[in-house]
């Protein structure tokens, strides 16, 4: 036993061991990593979807107005303006 102490190497047996901890840890980060990117990922895609449908909203608002299918009057701007807050 003290031979293994002053060379600071554990037994084969142990180095083994801790051989397969290492990698049973490694798989567990790697899983827990997989999961995690998966969920981003998922978000992303929804905040994607969200940001090509406010788009295609404000084209389609623009282009009514701009054609005079929709009005704007002084009421909508000044509740535009206070929705924004002091410039």
């Amino acid at each position: 036993m003290t031979k293994y102490f002053f060379r600071c190497q554990p037994p084969a047996p142990a180095k083994e061991l801790l051989a397969e901890f290492w990698r049973l840890k490694k798989e567990a980060i790697c899983v827990f990593l997989d999961a995690k990117l998966a969920e981003v990922e998922r978000i992303v895609a929804g905040i994607e979807s969200q940001i090509a449908t406010l788009t295609a909203y404000r084209n389609s608002l623009i282009h009514e107005c701009v054609t005079g299918q929709r009005r704007i009057t002084e009421a909508d701007v000044e509740r535009a303006q206070n929705k924004r807050g002091p410039t």
